[in-house]
């Protein structure tokens, strides 16, 4: 039986891609995607576990790409970047409403601390316990480790949950690990997928 459904943030219950807020990054700091691009992959890592910030990567902006801005001016074009570009999935979350009238509602996400921080203060976190996000708990997907860590907060089996991602390769540890999986393809397939296990 189920009782827990995991949701992935980005790209699912948030709209529009991570790269096109490194775009509008860029656009605010009058500066070139690439260069944005090419510092946050080679921190994104240490990012998405807590193991750097965001200001201390806007410092890296300024000092390899020479710019006049102050980092805390580079930062607030992040938050403001992050803000203009990541929208709620208001349908999605309408789902979620009824869901949680039943079922435990979760999420598991890799997430920079700024963005944790704007959405919490936008209250788009408020729905859902236990909320793991990967920069709080220094782990990321796909390692098993942060499915395990789900597992343990809610102290369920894996059978009993399923979890709702974007990108197939985060759903391979916990399908391994015996939970159900949806890969979200849009609102309306993953409504069917959900009705098809009996959630709705």
């Amino acid at each position: 039986m189920i009782k827990v459904i995991f949701f992935d943030l980005g790209d699912v219950l948030i709209n529009n891609s991570f790269e096109q807020v490194l775009a509008e990054v860029a656009r605010n700091l009058n500066i070139g995607y690439g260069d944005v691009n090419q510092i946050n992959c080679e921190f994104k890592g240490k990012l998405m576990i807590g193991e750097m910030s965001v200001r201390e990567v806007s410092s890296i902006i300024k000092d390899r790409l020479s710019l006049s801005l102050t980092v805390e001016e580079i930062y607030e074009a992040w938050e403001k970047s992050y803000e203009a570009v990541r929208i709620k999935n208001e349908e999605l979350y309408s789902i979620v409403y009824k869901l949680k009238k039943k079922y435990v509602v979760g999420m598991i996400s890799n997430i920079y601390d700024l963005m944790a921080k704007i959405d919490r203060e936008r209250g788009i976190l408020d729905d859902f316990n236990p909320c793991i996000l990967s920069c709080d708990v220094g782990l990321q997907k796909p390692t098993k480790e942060i499915f395990e860590l789900a597992l343990k907060q809610t102290n369920l089996n894996a059978n009993e949950c399923i979890f709702i991602d974007n990108r197939l390769e985060h759903l391979i540890s916990p399908t391994e690990l015996g939970f159900h999986t949806i890969l979200f393809e849009g609102n309306e397939k993953t409504i069917e997928a959900l009705k098809e296990l009996g959630c709705l």
